[in-house]
């Protein structure tokens, strides 16, 4: 939670995402409320080139996610991990709310 709160307060992403930097608050509130929290321990090897993606991809794979959205490089770089998807904000909304 702490670096998705870091990550859309970025200056770059509230350039780019106005509605989310005004409603900032009430989002972190909805992924709060919605989201499974799990530990995410990684595996012992590492996997993305960024080490700290490892725990994204602990987590997906522990709490079973369908997908994994995200805008990082190192993890769309991947395309899928274990049978998971990896999405760019954009994919999913175009290949999945569709």
């Amino acid at each position: 939670m702490d670096e998705f709160s870091d990550v859309i307060s970025r200056r770059r992403i509230v350039r780019k995402y106005p509605a989310i930097a005004d409603n900032a608050e009430s989002l972190l509130d909805f992924v709060r409320a919605f989201a499974e929290f799990v530990p995410g321990v990684p595996e012992e090897n590492q996997i993305s080139l960024d080490p700290d993606d490892d725990f994204v991809l602990a987590c997906a794979v522990e709490g079973d996610a369908d997908f994994i959205v995200s805008g990082d490089p190192h993890l769309l770089d991947l395309k899928t991990y274990k049978g998971i998807p990896i999405l760019s904000p954009r994919e999913f909304v175009e290949q999945v709310l569709k």
